[in-house]
């Protein structure tokens, strides 16, 4: 064995990165509750509201941006796969 010779090990880690962005939700019928209130007014119903973000930020480019980055030891560790 050469005497510049090293040994390391292989320990798997992961990088999870969160990102956030803010969509607009058209206020439609899609988005309002079904019926009147007691006073006769109508109201956004937040369930649709969430639901129509959702679909929003899922269609298209909502302009995501890094909100945090974390670094961990990934709990399974194993062999790396060939390649890696």
């Amino acid at each position: 064995m050469s005497p510049d010779a090293t040994y390391s090990i292989a320990v798997r880690v992961r990088r999870v990165t969160t990102e956030d962005a803010y969509v607009r939700v058209p206020v439609t019928d899609e988005v309002m509750a079904a019926g009147l209130d007691a006073d006769g007014h109508q109201h956004l119903d937040g369930g649709k509201v969430m639901t129509q973000a959702r679909r929003l930020a899922e269609a298209g480019d909502a302009g995501w941006q890094v909100q945090e980055q974390d670094i961990d030891l990934h709990p399974i560790q194993n062999a790396p796969p060939d390649g890696r």
